[in-house]
């Protein structure tokens, strides 16, 4: 008895959703979301209420205080969303395989495609790829680096 797909990879596919980006970008847009709302609700928890008092007594509007006082006190929590997020969609192998079709090919896609050869497993192949897949998250994390410790721990008590 052949098996069915399941009930959402019907709906992409009805959708026109497979082998293009905007299916992908929805895809991970779902998966990667809510633990983006997440930490961040727990630093604007953080953030205290007296400075929302503040910029009102101040005549800022409701946008303004958002944009010049709470963003800039999210800028550990924006760094740390920022670089799970991107290690995330940069790692995942999955989504893009299945719903990726042909048409679009991320690294490890593209290094699981090359891996085997007719003499056995292409070390040499997959080590050389694989270094340069991670070197984009190493930059992204040195550049953040200042943000991270604190976005990285925060909830950490003593």
């Amino acid at each position: 008895m052949p098996r069915r797909a399941p009930r959402q990879l019907i709906v992409y596919r009805l959708l026109g959703f497979i082998g293009i980006y905007p299916g992908m970008i929805i895809t991970y847009t779902m998966f990667n979301m809510p633990l983006a709302l997440w930490v961040i609700k727990g630093f604007i928890d953080e953030v205290p209420k007296s400075l929302d008092d503040a910029a009102k007594v101040d005549g800022f509007s409701t946008t303004a205080t958002v944009l010049k006082i709470i963003l800039p006190q999210l800028r550990a929590a924006l760094a740390a969303v920022i670089l799970l997020n991107l290690i995330f969609v940069w790692n995942e192998f999955l989504f893009i395989y299945i719903l990726g079709g042909k048409a679009l090919r991320t690294m490890p896609v593209a290094i699981y495609a090359g891996i085997y050869t007719e003499k056995g497993v292409d070390w040499e192949y997959v080590s050389s790829l694989s270094t340069i897949h991670i070197l984009p998250i190493v930059v992204a994390a040195f550049i953040l680096q200042k943000y991270l410790t604190r976005g990285l721990t925060f909830g950490m008590r003593r």
